[in-house]
């Protein structure tokens, strides 16, 4: 959230639609792909992005585990970027 304020504070500004949600659940399993589409706007003008996006959730005795590659572009080779969830804080209700 910093990047994005700060970012914001320079002047530019982001835009997301999620399109085309595939989720899945089984059990204590979830995982979702979409696009994303959007546009970057800064002084240069706006430029319109899109790109796939998923995530994988997992839940283990009432507490979560969300791993996510926001940007596949991103991640690269890297995989995935894990975040645990205190109790199922922060994860959407499921």
């Amino acid at each position: 959230m910093t990047l994005v304020k700060a970012e914001h504070a320079k002047g530019r500004r982001y835009e997301w639609n999620v399109r085309e949600p595939d989720v899945h659940v089984i059990g204590d399993t979830a995982w979702i792909a979409y696009v994303n589409k959007g546009a970057v706007t800064d002084e240069s003008g706006t430029r319109a992005q899109s790109w796939l996006e998923s995530a994988f959730l997992e839940r283990r005795g009432g507490a979560g585990r969300l791993c996510s590659c926001i940007d596949p572009r991103a991640c690269g080779s890297a995989g995935f970027d894990c975040v645990e969830a205190v109790g199922g804080q922060g994860l959407v209700a499921w």
